[in-house]
């Protein structure tokens, strides 16, 4: 590997990569899966059931690849064409799901609807192949001192363009074009946005290197966790601090129910949301890049421990105060995303990154009752017992993280808010 020539490309690349994340963004903002595919698969369906099967299929299709991928792309001395290829095939499904809600004759009929899930499948399974691709490229393309600025400035440009994108789909779904018109409008604009995206990569400039020699057995990559005890330890911080997904469907319902809030307010409490990840991006990019991303984690872990008694304690002075809960949820969520990034490339040798990221994913399958647990507990316990609860096991991943291993930092295995990169 030529690391003169790899970092003369580096500033070229952290805006290929910035290029791709804020178009992805916006391709996402017009296709949410929580909120345009759930509507669409229950306006075809009359099933809220299917809607949900959309949620489990989206975390399983997009992590069961990755391990029939991961020794393929380890091997490979490039990575970018799988990373190409997955943009491709995601720009081609969303164009797709346009094509087929334009032209059908019959949107309801079984065969549409078992294509629109067929193609929605290709697009989670090509999601996976991305996945692990995009890790490899991005630890091997990009100033290690500068990741965690790109993740921060994508997402507050990102942010930005989502807002438009939520206005313009907001307008689309309420005009004159009637259903399924409307629907694949929003899918035309999600695979162009990707395929502008495409631009981006497809500029990215990546040095071959030597490939790793690996076997084909998909369970040799678990082997990872019995050499390194912190990567587990890490593993076990993400599933802790990810059980704030847990509340996220809850805390509109607790505004109305218990807080007796308007419906109305909804869309003011989005928007604190969406302020709170537009302005917490570069944040945590900064401090992770001046300091460590284990200290990320840290923060991010007491601000998403304080957001459910927050809740409960903030009405009690003036209901109008439960914003700042959203505000708090927006720079936690995507803060999270952006810490558990930063912090796997952290420890994960260059060659070894596409097993890190899929096994890692790999053992967060779990958490994907997390978006249904909160609704079916809340059935048997009251809102205060759920929030206390969920509060505890978000210190707690908090305290394990405090505990994490950092190699830029004097206390390796402790806690230091200094330290910045020599």
């Amino acid at each position: 590997m030529d690391t003169l020539t790899e970092k003369k490309f580096y500033k070229h690349n952290f805006f290929a990569f910035l290029w791709h994340g804020v178009f992805l963004y916006l391709a996402n903002a017009f296709t949410q899966i929580t909120t345009v595919q759930a509507s669409l698969i229950y306006i075809l369906t009359g099933s809220s059931l299917l809607s949900g099967l959309l949620f489990s299929a989206n975390r399983i299709g997009s992590i069961m690849p990755q391990l029939f991928f991961v020794s393929w792309v380890e091997r490979s001395t490039k990575k970018k064409p799988f990373l190409l290829a997955a943009v491709l095939i995601r720009g081609t499904a969303m164009l797709s799901m346009a094509a087929i809600l334009f032209f059908s004759t019959d949107i309801k009929s079984l065969f549409s609807i078992s294509l629109i899930f067929f193609v929605m499948l290709v697009f989670f399974f090509a999601g996976g192949m991305g996945d692990i691709s995009y890790y490899a490229v991005f630890s091997k393309t990009i100033d290690p001192k500068k990741r965690g600025k790109n993740f921060g400035w994508r997402y507050f440009i990102g942010g930005i363009f989502g807002l438009g994108a939520g206005w313009l789909t907001k307008r689309i779904l309420s005009g004159d074009l009637l259903f399924p018109g409307n629907y694949a409008l929003l899918y035309l604009l999600s695979g162009a946005a990707l395929f502008i995206a495409y631009a981006g990569f497809s500029s990215l400039k990546e040095l071959p290197d030597a490939g790793k020699k690996t076997q084909s057995n998909w369970y040799r990559h678990f082997q990872i966790i019995k050499q390194n005890p912190n990567f587990l330890k890490f593993i076990f911080v993400e599933i802790l601090l990810s059980a704030s997904i847990v509340l996220l469907p809850l805390y509109v319902i607790y505004a109305k129910q218990k807080l007796d809030l308007p419906l109305s307010l909804i869309g003011i409490f989005v928007s604190a949301q969406i302020a709170g990840e537009i302005i917490a991006g570069p944040l945590w990019g900064r401090i992770g890049d001046k300091i460590n991303f284990r200290l990320v984690l840290f923060i991010i872990g007491i601000l998403s421990s304080s957001v459910p008694l927050l809740a409960l304690f903030l009405p009690s002075i003036d209901t109008h105060l439960y914003i700042i809960v959203f505000f708090l949820i927006g720079m936690t969520y995507k803060g999270l995303s952006i810490g558990i990034s930063n912090y796997l490339l952290e420890i994960a040798p260059k060659e070894s990154v596409p097993s890190y990221v899929a096994v890692k994913n790999i053992m967060q399958l779990p958490t994907i009752i997390y978006p249904i647990l909160g609704g079916i507990l809340v059935n048997y316990i009251s809102y205060t017992a759920l929030f206390i609860a969920v509060s505890l096991i978000l210190i707690t991943g908090t305290l394990l993280a405090s505990q994490l291993y950092c190699g830029r930092s004097d206390y390796k295995t402790q806690l230091s808010y200094l330290k910045p990169w020599e």
